[in-house]
């Protein structure tokens, strides 16, 4: 028994290393020109010890897809856990939306393609797309306390806005202080012509 887990935990561990090796190929040169055999180098494994987890480079796209979907979700709720929306500034929520986003750009390299939804399988692509659609859902709820005179269609459709503001800047955000700082500004900015309510103070 003991052998058996030593062997599914190596075995675990191998899986996370050929992921993390793909996330840096693929960040590198894109989908398409990345190979089973690169990935293999990357992760300093042979092919043939790739091939016994991943028949092919899909099956890795797509297993790489459920890792980065779940890692968003936990960072997402993580970041968000106890956020009372209506006692914060509008900066401080926008913030604490975009820091796990950030964050997983920085330490996960393919993630900001894949939150693109690049020309990537389905299989990999459809996990981040229902994350993505449960942070915009999450983001209408947020706003939906903080700026209760939207309705729920206004705040779901100003969360797909906000959210768009930052699609294709995460990798730029990731690594650049000042665009990160300047992207926020303009969702922040965005988000305030929503508040009606004009109880914003500049922070």
């Amino acid at each position: 028994m003991a052998r058996e887990v030593a062997r599914t935990a190596r075995g675990v561990a191998r899986m996370a290393q050929i992921l993390d090796a793909a996330s840096v190929v693929v960040a590198h040169v894109g989908y398409e020109r990345a190979t089973t055999n690169a990935i293999a180098a990357q992760a300093r494994i042979s092919p043939g010890s790739l091939y016994q987890f991943y028949a092919d480079k899909a099956a890795i796209a797509a297993a790489l897809g459920e890792r980065l979907a779940g890692e968003l979700e936990r960072a997402q709720d993580e970041a968000l856990a106890g956020l009372d929306p209506a006692a914060v500034p509008l900066a401080e929520l926008a913030e604490r939306v975009l820091d796990p986003l950030v964050r997983l750009a920085a330490e996960r390299p393919a993630f900001a393609e894949l939150f693109a939804l690049a020309a990537l399988p389905e299989a990999a692509l459809a996990p981040i797309a229902a994350a993505k659609d449960a942070l915009d859902g999450r983001i209408a709820d947020l706003l939906g306390v903080r700026l209760p005179h939207l309705d729920r269609a206004e705040a779901e459709q100003a969360a797909r806005i906000a959210h768009l503001l930052v699609h294709g800047s995460i990798a730029a955000m990731a690594t650049d202080p000042v665009v990160r700082r300047e992207v926020t500004r303009a969702v922040v900015a965005y988000l305030q012509t929503k508040d009606l309510a004009t109880n914003e103070r500049p922070d």
